[in-house]
């Protein structure tokens, strides 16, 4: 049975010709100026460890702290037959009406597995130099 080992937010991911994960921005905050906001593009990325053949569902959402949707991903086929997987979701243009905590719910056929808590937060004045 297919168990998730981590989830990671951050602004583009991929995986290069050898097999090796890169990340760039990662983060726990992100800064705008005003709100509502829009962040032009965000990667989540999951690794999934298991023996034997695995297959799945997957599927990501992230939402408020009251579970008011941002975003609803759709339901995407996972099969590995090695012990890890990473998946790679990406996801454009969301909108943040307000500066407050967030949550990315990653979930294996319907069912939650793990949680990513994130801020989007007002930008303050840069301090002088």
């Amino acid at each position: 049975m297919p168990k998730l080992d981590w989830v990671i937010l951050c602004e583009f991911a991929f995986i290069d010709d050898s097999n090796r994960l890169g990340l760039l921005g990662e983060f726990t905050s992100i800064y705008f100026n005003e709100f509502p906001a829009i962040f032009p593009q965000m990667s989540v990325v999951t690794r999934w460890s298991g023996s034997g053949e695995n297959h799945f569902y997957e599927n990501i959402t992230v939402v408020d702290e009251e579970q008011n949707f941002v975003y609803k991903g759709p339901k995407r086929f996972v099969k590995f037959n090695t012990s890890k997987a990473t998946s790679i979701h990406k996801l454009s243009l969301l909108q943040f009406p307000e500066p407050r905590k967030y949550i990315v719910h990653v979930y294996k056929d319907n069912e939650l597995c793990g949680s990513e808590r994130f801020f989007a937060r007002k930008a303050g004045p840069e301090k002088a130099q």
